[in-house]
């Protein structure tokens, strides 16, 4: 305490509080403070934050339509039209090859919207044979019918390519159908969804079923199956685990073509006189493959394409028809396989 003056009691010591040093600066935060501009009016800082918001909100939708687009195609044995399912618009589309002219097909069913619509297969049925409606036996249509994937509802609807567009359901399934593939002049249709491989035998009006020996795929488009096709033999269905073949006497499965997380198998396509398989990856190219498994490299798609599927573009297997992104501009491209000449089809988008 401090000593007392004339008789007072001295107040008591008052000593400074104490500073804490200061907190050693890390370089990274010198380097913002540097860099950063000083003095900014907060309506410019307002509008640059706005700015940012802006460009992520177009990346974000830039991403969304850089996976969506025609997700399959079908053509006729003549190749003068083709059909495509178009995901992002949920419709469907007839395209005429020789004018180039492109229009909507149809985007509902049975009083009922398409939600994301990922497979068309055009049948020419035989003779007596007709598509008829799972709920309703005496709903049937004669001719040609093109059989869509409705994805988002579960099901799988025939339409007429020609009169009257009555639409039947032929089968629902437990998972989203995917892709279809038939043979020509069979009856058997098959069906992809991310889980399971489906049939339906149109003749005998049976119900989805699941292929019994097929592998379990997964809930996600990374691992679960997409596209597939089918030999006089087998059936080929395409995911991310690799490219599978089943044999529909044995019914066994085996792993055909390994996939990674670099191949991205999206569909396939088999060819009857060379008995090759062509498999098409996510990573734009195309890849041919014997009956052993072996592969070879067949043709590059361009990357703005982002391929969804492979069709052949007539009954003469003569050329490959390869579908695209919406954001890409290219409908689909066809490749001849004996040159290797591509062919763009840049066809307005009907649906959108």
């Amino acid at each position: 305490r401090a000593a007392a003056v004339d008789g007072q009691a001295a107040p008591p010591c008052r000593f400074p509080a104490p500073v804490a040093p200061p907190r050693p600066r890390s370089r990274f935060a010198a380097c913002a403070s540097s860099s950063a501009p000083k003095g900014l009016p907060r309506d410019v800082l307002r509008g640059l934050g706005g700015m940012l918001s802006l460009l992520l909100f177009l990346s974000m939708q830039m991403a969304t339509a850089y996976i969506d687009g025609y997700k399959s195609i079908s053509c006729t044995s003549d190749g003068g039209e083709c059909f495509l399912a178009n995901d992002e618009n949920a419709c469907t589309t007839r395209a005429f090859l020789g004018n180039r002219t492109h229009m909507k097909f149809t985007g509902h069913a049975r009083g009922v919207r398409f939600k994301n619509t990922k497979g068309v297969q055009l049948w020419d049925p035989q003779k007596d044979l007709e598509a008829c409606d799972e709920a309703d036996p005496i709903r049937c249509l004669k001719g040609q019918v093109l059989l869509v994937a409705d994805t988002g509802n579960k099901r799988v609807v025939a339409i007429p390519t020609s009169g009257r567009k009555v639409k039947v359901t032929i089968a629902t399934l437990p998972h989203s159908p995917q892709r279809l593939a038939m043979r020509p002049g069979s009856s058997k249709l098959y069906v992809s969804s991310y889980e399971r491989i489906y049939s339906v035998d149109l003749a005998a009006r049976n119900r989805a079923v699941r292929l019994e020996g097929t592998k379990w795929g997964h809930a996600t488009g990374r691992q679960g199956w997409k596209g597939l096709c089918r030999s006089s033999n087998y059936l080929f269905y395409v995911g991310g685990k690799g490219v599978y073949r089943h044999n529909l006497r044995t019914r066994k499965s085996t792993l055909f073509i390994a996939g990674t997380s670099q191949t991205k198998w999206q569909d396939c396509e088999y060819h009857e006189k060379s008995k090759k398989l062509y498999v098409l990856s996510r990573m734009g190219y195309i890849l041919t493959a014997n009956k052993k498994g072996a592969t070879q490299w067949f043709a590059s798609v361009p990357s703005r394409c982002a391929p969804h599927a492979v069709g052949w573009l007539s009954a003469a297997q003569r050329k490959l028809a390869v579908t695209c992104e919406l954001s890409s501009k290219t409908t689909f491209m066809a490749i001849d396989l004996a040159s290797g000449a591509k062919e763009k089809f840049k066809l307005p988008n009907p649906c959108g």
